[in-house]
């Protein structure tokens, strides 16, 4: 038997991933703009599909943000003098898109969510 996943669980694995993580956001255990982008990747590595307007909400914060020193990774890599010139371009944009991330991630929930937690 082979250790490999099959692409229907690969699927599954990612819509419990991107309702975990929808959760969190609406909870406030993950910041908005970090949470948008891995949003948009999980859903991408998932083969998810979500409902227009929200895969392309989500596909254009994601590419906004690409400048945007979220990540810890990034960060590392920057001075302390950038990471403080970008915290209020990063605020900034995150208070634009609030309201669209807690939308899709209800979106999100209102598909996905079988246990009914929503």
């Amino acid at each position: 038997m082979s250790n490999h996943k099959s692409i229907d669980q690969e699927h599954e694995e990612a819509i419990q991933a991107i309702v975990l993580l929808a959760r969190d956001i609406l909870a406030g255990r993950y910041q908005i703009l970090k949470g948008a982008c891995e949003l948009y990747y999980l859903c991408q590595y998932g083969r998810v599909s979500l409902d227009e307007p929200f895969d392309t909400n989500l596909r254009f914060i994601e590419s906004d943000c690409q400048g945007l020193p979220l990540f810890d990774d990034f960060r590392a890599k920057c001075s302390s003098e950038y990471l403080e010139r970008q915290e209020p371009n990063i605020r900034q944009f995150e208070e634009a898109v609030k309201n669209e991330v807690i939308e899709t991630c209800n979106v999100i929930l209102r598909k996905f969510d079988t246990a009914g937690n929503t």
